[in-house]
């Protein structure tokens, strides 16, 4: 008898340590994560970083965002900063256009937003167009120039004659002898 009570009490303890020890779900553990981070901003790593960019980017972006960003050998601290005061496109324009880890930080410190028609120039000649959505081209304009008349040419009549293209005023260092 004794030893029947003995057993279904430890049944009955080691279920309810096994139910109290069960890891906990995704969602919590992910939550609990980040509000570490909040206090410990020295801890995010590029996993985080990565699980912080994921419900905001496309997941071929968000692969290239994250390959471009270790080749460019970006801190994972500096990638959160900056995803928490602008925004995850903005930073995959920023990578995807090569900028580095002082530039992205000088941003930070002086409050300024780089210009993102610049930004998408420079990520077109680096790596192409981005894999995200397709936007048709702006319509091109045809623009109509009248000829200047003989007497508007006038206005330069007084500068000198162009005999060969040079880099004025510095083309007498660069010269080939």
């Amino acid at each position: 008898m004794i030893l029947g009570l003995t057993l279904v009490v430890l049944v009955a303890t080691l279920a309810f340590c096994a139910g109290s020890t069960r890891p906990a779900s995704e969602a919590r553990e992910v939550q609990r994560r980040e509000r570490y981070l909040r206090d410990h901003a020295d801890r995010i790593n590029t996993l985080d970083v990565e699980r912080h960019l994921a419900d905001q980017l496309p997941p071929a972006l968000l692969a290239d965002v994250m390959a471009g960003a270790a080749a460019l050998g970006l801190p994972a601290t500096t990638m959160w900063r900056w995803v928490e005061r602008h925004d995850a496109e903005l930073l995959a324009l920023c990578v995807r256009a090569g900028m580095g880890q002082g530039a992205l930080e000088r941003h930070l410190a002086e409050g300024t937003v780089p210009d993102r028609r610049s930004l998408t120039l420079f990520a077109d000649l680096n790596s192409g167009p981005a894999p995200v959505d397709v936007v048709a081209p702006a319509p091109v304009v045809p623009i109509s120039a009248q000829p200047l008349t003989r007497r508007e040419l006038g206005r330069f009549d007084g500068l000198p004659p162009i005999s060969e293209p040079g880099f004025w005023p510095y083309d007498g260092g660069l010269r080939a002898s």
